[in-house]
């Protein structure tokens, strides 16, 4: 016969037996988090829109493929000693600065390093808002304080496109300039350096360091048009060129391709249209992030073309920095001229209506959203490449036009700081 003692005795024993698996159990499920975790350091968690899978592309998609008949897959013209383009000679650059600042931006979809070099102070903007609110609240102010005698900010972000590397060699070369006070051939560029002076300068060298890796060519300069777009949007699976703008109407670049662009990163995003609203690449989300904890002024994405150089207004920007686009690019146009060199007209941007005969709305890109987080007046500078059979240039005069760039902005920035009051 069971007696009340013997019932107690073996419910406690239960009780033990089932608080000792429990035990076991949840410091089984630690461990395996703390496994999975290890190096990870602290955690947020990503919204839905960022967490969602982008469809990778292979880090070497060429890898055995020949290149068409008739594209380089060397450098087959000279490249001047001053020409530096390829992501050794951002390396090399880094490794001599002393008057600015080195530090990691981000890294690539490919795992790759993406820099910042700033120069000047950082300034308290003793933001206690988004861009976007203090706009509603009716003064920017509130997202960042600039009284008069504030310094401006001046972004000047490299190339997006990995095949687009003129804007990296200018980059170099102002850097050059502005640790030694001379460029890559020894020019002073006094003006320049006196304006730089009075700004904070923010420089990313290479934004998309895939597809620069892509890209055996450290110059397009004399070389056939057809290579400039081979390396540039590279090509569907059977070997026909994905063409421009073509190469727009998959995003990311997945699925029927033989040789991915330098447009895209690794994870074949085109880094200048990513997806805004849910972002998709490392490198956008880490640009956009710079721009507002700075809360850039004034700001440029260098790219390249064939033609002649080129300013781009930014679509989906107020009026009043579009105005200051314009004024900049009629003094840079008197100023090539100056150089026995053009100019191409100012393609104006849409504000609120579409231009006559446009059937579908503006693309807003990487400037207009840069513009959105943080207010910056933003344009888009094309450097003339120099590829047979468009407008022929040399790589000196690549280098003297968009010094000359940079010297006109940083003197725009500087005469027409930006105020925003409390």
């Amino acid at each position: 016969m069971e007696t009340t003692d013997s019932r107690s005795s073996r419910r406690n024993r239960r009780f033990w037996a089932w608080s000792i698996v429990t035990c076991v159990l949840a410091l089984g499920a630690c461990l395996t988090a703390a496994a999975v975790g290890a190096g990870d350091g602290p955690r947020t968690r990503p919204s839905p829109a960022r967490d969602r899978p982008v469809a990778g592309a292979p880090a070497n998609p060429a890898a055995g493929q020949p290149a068409p008949p008739g594209v380089s897959t060397k450098q087959t013209k000279p490249v001047p000693a001053y020409w530096k383009s390829s992501l050794a000679d951002v390396q090399q650059c880094l490794a001599q600065v002393r008057k600015g600042k080195v530090e990691v931006l981000a890294q690539s979809a490919g795992g790759r390093t993406i820099h910042l070099v700033s120069y000047g102070r950082a300034r308290d903007s003793q933001s206690q808002a988004t861009y976007n609110s203090a706009c509603g609240a009716d003064n920017p102010a509130w997202y960042a304080n600039k009284p008069a005698g504030t310094p401006p900010t001046v972004l000047l972000l490299g190339p997006v496109h990995g095949h687009e590397f003129e804007g990296i060699a200018g980059l170099i070369d102002l850097i050059h300039l502005v640790e030694t006070g001379a460029d890559l051939r020894g020019r002073p560029w006094p003006r320049l350096l006196e304006n730089f002076q009075k700004c904070r300068v923010l420089i990313v060298p290479c934004a998309n360091p895939d597809g620069r890796a892509r890209v055996p060519l450290d110059s397009f300069v004399g070389e056939e048009a057809a290579t400039n777009a081979y390396y540039g949007v590279g090509t569907f699976a059977d070997g026909r060129p994905q063409g421009w703008p073509q190469v727009k109407q998959r995003q990311p670049m997945v699925g029927d391709v033989g040789f991915l662009g330098a447009y895209f990163n690794d994870a074949g995003v085109n880094l200048m249209h990513d997806d805004w609203f849910g972002r998709m690449a490392p490198e956008t989300d880490a640009i956009l992030d710079l721009a507002r904890r700075e809360a850039v002024d004034y700001g440029v994405s260098l790219h390249s073309h064939g033609t002649y150089a080129q300013m781009l207004q930014t679509d989906y920007m107020d009026p009043g920095c579009q105005e200051k686009v314009i004024v900049l690019s009629e003094r840079m146009s008197r100023r090539f001229a100056g150089m026995k060199q053009r100019l191409s007209a100012i393609r104006r941007a849409a504000v609120t209506e579409r231009p006559p005969g446009q059937r579908t709305p503006a693309s807003f890109n990487l400037c207009s959203a840069l513009h959105h987080v943080c207010g910056a007046t933003m344009m888009l500078y094309e450097n003339s490449c120099g590829s047979k059979g468009y407008y022929q240039i040399d790589h000196a005069d690549i280098l003297d036009l968009q010094m000359a760039f940079f010297e006109e902005l940083l003197a725009f920035a500087a005469e027409n700081p930006v105020v925003w009051k409390r």
